[in-house]
């Protein structure tokens, strides 16, 4: 029997949002927790630019919305990234544009 909780996650740019041109907490740490993430669904209207992706401070991928038509990333993985026990799931972007989205799922272990 699997005794994991699941979670559901999203950030959504507004224009009153914090520059996330630094990394900041997407899903925040539990002590002695580590975060499994199952699925991303990130996008980013301006198109082009990066999202880079941390396990607390140490980044862990990259990647870049097309520059042109379908500018959203579906990251649909086979077993899911363990973020280290105690460690935050972190998002960082290139510059400081407001027009993106991303939805997390992920469970706590």
């Amino acid at each position: 029997m699997n005794n994991r909780a699941e979670y559901y996650g999203i950030k959504r740019a507004t224009a009153g949002l914090a520059n996330w041109s630094t990394a900041q907490i997407l899903v925040p740490a539990v002590a002695g927790k580590c975060i499994y993430i199952c699925d991303i669904v990130a996008s980013k209207i301006s198109g082009g630019g990066e999202f880079r992706w941390f396990d607390a401070g140490d980044e862990i991928w990259r990647t870049y919305p097309n520059t042109s038509g379908n500018n959203t990333h579906i990251m649909h993985f086979t077993a899911p990234i363990r973020i280290t026990a105690g460690n935050a799931f972190k998002l960082q972007l290139d510059d400081t544009d407001t027009h993106w989205s991303v939805l997390v799922t992920y469970y706590y272990a």
